[in-house]
C-alpha cells in the first residue's frame, strides 16, 4: 500500500522468489487506488487476488462493493496479469494428445473435454505437451493451467463422442511434476475466505 500525502490510497502485489535460500523481489503489479483487498490465495500455481473496487461512475468517496479478482503468473522473476476476455475463465488439469486424443480434464470434472483445433492457445500446447512428455508413455497426462471457455464438442471428428469442448486462449503454465492432487485443489470462490493455500511457491504480500 502507498500513500503519497494526497487522499489516494494506491495497493500493489509484490512477490519474493526463494531462489536457493536467497529471496528475489519482483517489481509490484498495481492493482488499484482505494481498493479493499480481501484475499490472497495461492492457487495451482497462480496468485489469485480478490478484491473490491468502485463502478467507474462512482465517487471515490463511495465504500468499494464491485468484486474483483485478479489472477498473476510468474515468469522468471517477474509477475505477470493473466488477462481475460468477456466469458473466459481459469481452468487447472491434465491435457494427453496423441493419436486420435486431445483431451483436457478440468480437476474435479469426472470426464474430459476436446481441445477445439480453433483454439489459439493450440500449438503452444501442443509444443509443450510433447517437450515436457517426451520420455513418458504415449498418452501420459501433462498438467497444464489454461485459460478459455467451455464450449459445445465438436460435431465431427475425433471430438465427437466428447461431452464437451474446451476453447483454450491462453496457455498460463504446464509442470510435469505436479498433477491436480499435488496442489489445492479450490479455487478460492467465497469473497471473505482469508484462506492462504499452501504449499507456497511464491511468497505474496501486500506492500
Amino acid at each position: 500500500m502507498q500513500t503519497r500525502g494526497g487522499s489516494g490510497t494506491f495497493y500493489y502485489l509484490a512477490a519474493a522468489f526463494d531462489r536457493g535460500g536467497a529471496f528475489v523481489g519482483s517489481e509490484a503489479v498495481f492493482l488499484g487506488d482505494r481498493i479493499t483487498p480481501q484475499q490472497l490465495v495461492i492457487w495451482h500455481g497462480l496468485v489469485v487476488v480478490n478484491y473490491a473496487e468502485r463502478l467507474l461512475e462512482q465517487a471515490m468517496t463511495v465504500p468499494p462493493s464491485l468484486k474483483m479478482t485478479k489472477y498473476l503468473v510468474s515468469r522468471g522473476d517477474r509477475l505477470e496479469v493473466v488477462v481475460l476476455a468477456d466469458g473466459e475463465l481459469i481452468a487447472a488439469g491434465v491435457v494427453v494428445i496423441g493419436h486420435e486424443v486431445r483431451s483436457f480434464t478440468p480437476c474435479g470434472a469426472e470426464q474430459p473435454a476436446w481441445l477445439l483445433g480453433v483454439c489459439p492457445a493450440l500449438p503452444e500446447i501442443k509444443a509443450a505437451y510433447r517437450l515436457g512428455m517426451a520420455d513418458a508413455p504415449a498418452d501420459t497426462p501433462l498438467f497444464m493451467v489454461l485459460a478459455g471457455r467451455s464450449v459445445d464438442p465438436p460435431l465431427e471428428g475425433f471430438g465427437i463422442d466428447y461431452p464437451a469442448g474446451f476453447h483454450a486462449t491462453q496457455l498460463v503454465l504446464s509442470r510435469s511434476v505436479e498433477t491436480c492432487n499435488d496442489l489445492d485443489q479450490r479455487q478460492p470462490t467465497s469473497f471473505h475466505d482469508r484462506t492462504l493455500a499452501a504449499p507456497l511457491v511464491v511468497f505474496c504480500q501486500f506492500d
